[in-house]
């Protein structure tokens, strides 16, 4: 089944309005960069962050203007903001409109143009998939890069950052809490490293060589 000529102008003209608010919030994030000697884990998590909405907005304005180009949702374009969920909340959140919205708005007209019910669901699905989405901030994240930052510009050990930043609510941390934290950092650089952001590294006492 080939969209007929309305509905590519739908997703080109969701393109171009996705594109407009992905280049408003790149610029909004840069100008509160934090300072990456306090923070240098967020700081270049943000700056990544920025030039993957900018490189996605070139995408999107492409297909918006020409009708080529890749897919519309890259990827993991996204992750970032899973483990900074403030990245998202700075100027307003970046979402795309439910199923149940693009039904509302364009169900009538492609069934007054000819498609059937079953079709024209089939299509807004289609759309609604190829769109940018957010997904919520699981679990503890965003304190695993508080954390990671604490450790690179305090030259903290596993077992001080337990003590300073656990949030378990024991009065006292043990070694369970310095596992739970090990833990933590070690999840936080692998996504780190797979999604090859460059970062400062330091020897983390306690860890071993970290390079």
């Amino acid at each position: 089944m080939r969209p007929i000529e309305h509905e590519r102008k739908l997703v080109r003209v969701l393109s171009q309005d996705f594109a407009e608010r992905l280049g408003d919030d790149a610029a909004h994030l840069e100008s509160l960069l934090v300072d990456p000697k306090t923070k240098p884990v967020t700081n270049a998590m943000t700056i990544a962050y920025i030039s993957r909405l900018r490189a996605h907005k070139a995408k999107l304005l492409e297909f918006a203007t020409t009708g080529d180009g890749e897919q519309l949702s890259e990827p993991g374009i996204f992750e970032i903001t899973k483990w900074i969920p403030e990245l998202r909340r700075e100027k307003g959140q970046i979402e795309s409109p439910s199923l149940e919205q693009l039904e509302e708005m364009f169900g009538d007209f492609y069934v007054s143009v000819g498609r059937t019910y079953s079709e024209t669901k089939k299509l807004l699905r289609e759309i609604h998939t190829g769109l940018p989405k957010m997904q919520g901030p699981p679990g503890k994240r965003s304190e695993a890069v508080k954390m990671l930052d604490a450790i690179i510009a305090n030259g903290w050990s596993y077992s001080r950052t337990a003590k300073e930043m656990c949030d378990c609510g024991k009065a006292r941390h043990d070694d369970k809490c310095t596992d739970l934290v090990r833990k933590r950092i070690r999840e936080l650089e692998s996504f780190l490293d797979k999604q090859g952001i460059e970062y400062q590294r330091r020897s983390i006492p306690g860890k071993g060589r970290h390079s």
